[in-house]
């Protein structure tokens, strides 16, 4: 667990620990709709407030302080010339952003959002006190959906951070692109402040563990005989056990139980027809004189470039950050852990011109840690017939 305490070395942007920090996975996207969020003055000092990252995600949007004594936001909300202002907020005379009312509603002309920041209570009070609203239509997102964000608590279902609502609300305005996109900062955020937490809980209090180390990979079949008979001349390596082959695509590393929860459902969604591979030599990583890993290195193969894109980008739209992008799927066959390696002594295994071919017709996340028991298949992505 990496904790979060007073002098730690955070990111001033982001106020996590630096090895956690997000700020490079905040998505800055160009929306054509003015978003002004108001939020009580003390909202801005909480690392987990949403509304700020959403300023810093959003290139079109403000934040308006209320709750100080020389300050107003009234006085500071300015209207974008010929633009409507709406704001977010459940008022019984409210309309349904999407809707064929709100549309008559603008007549064509572009719509400047008003966002309250704060518990259900204190965006109550925005809406009531705030002289300049007092005219404002009142709009709702037309279908709210579960909560993805797990760093408060949700009361009841339905109700949103400020972030996610925003994000839904120009989904329906402008386009379900930029609410992806902005989804998946919002992501990045809550796993990397849950992730410096150590461990979250879910809605009832109980504990969201984190899990194993997951990657995503598919299966390859037994030792190919070439190197197999190489194992007793290598004897003192540590060789992967058959039961744990796999040609990993996607390393994800350890996750809180509800995320691993969420993954297995958009795997399961993941559509990609079968296709054979075929191997062809032996790599290893670091380089080939003194490496840590030894590897069966498949052909290029562009199913399987466009699989592995797949699953990527589903992991990266629930804000998991991965390694870099030129990732290399490979089947890992043995760890040299640090034995002293003579020069040219496994040059046996750099030489072998293998002729493997593999059938891949599922797509399995993995879960386990190296050298300790068999991987658990956590879930399976079928392909199509």
């Amino acid at each position: 667990m990496v904790k979060i305490g007073k002098g730690l070395n955070r990111c001033p942007d982001c106020q996590v620990p630096k090895e956690l920090c997000y700020c490079a996975r905040i998505v800055r996207v160009d929306n054509k709709t003015p978003v002004s969020i108001i939020m009580h003055q003390r909202e801005r000092f909480l690392t987990s407030n949403t509304a700020v990252v959403a300023t810093r995600a959003l290139k079109n949007s403000e934040i308006l302080l209320r709750g100080m004594r020389d300050q107003s936001a009234s006085t500071e909300l300015k209207i974008k010339e010929g633009h409507v202002p709406l704001i977010l907020y459940p008022a019984k005379d409210a309309l349904a952003i999407g809707s064929k009312e709100l549309d008559d509603y603008l007549d064509g002309r572009p719509a400047h959002l008003i966002v309250p920041d704060g518990s259900w209570r204190q965006a109550k009070r925005v809406a009531k006190r705030e002289v300049a609203l007092e005219n404002v239509q009142a709009v709702v997102l037309s279908d709210t959906g579960p909560s993805l964000y797990r760093l408060r608590r949700q009361v009841q279902d339905g109700r949103l951070c400020t972030f996610e609502a925003i994000a839904r609300a120009l989904g329906d305005l402008e386009s379900l692109e930029l609410e992806k996109k902005l989804m998946g900062t919002m992501a990045a955020m809550d796993h990397a402040h849950a992730m410096a937490r150590g461990m979250d809980k879910f809605d009832d209090g109980n504990p969201d563990p984190l899990t194993q180390r997951l990657f995503v990979g598919v299966r390859v079949g037994g030792m190919p005989s070439e190197i197999k008979s190489l194992q007793e001349t290598f004897g003192e390596f540590d060789w992967v056990d058959e039961v744990n082959f796999h040609l990993t695509l996607n390393f994800i590393g350890r996750l809180r139980q509800s995320q691993k929860s969420l993954l297995i459902k958009r795997l399961g969604q993941l559509k990609f027809k079968p296709f054979q591979l075929e191997f062809d030599g032996v790599d290893a990583f670091d380089d080939q004189t003194h490496p840590s890993v030894i590897w069966i290195k498949p052909k290029e193969n562009a199913c399987l470039r466009e699989l592995q894109k797949q699953t990527r980008s589903i992991i990266e739209e629930m804000g998991i950050p991965l390694p870099d992008r030129d990732y290399t799927p490979h089947w890992t066959i043995l760890r040299t852990r640090g034995h002293k390696i003579a020069p040219d002594e496994l040059k046996q295994f750099f030489a072998l011109k293998l002729a493997l071919v593999t059938n891949i017709d599922r797509v399995i996340l993995f879960e386990g840690h190296a050298g300790k028991g068999p991987y658990i298949e956590a879930a399976e992505s079928k392909s199509l017939d």
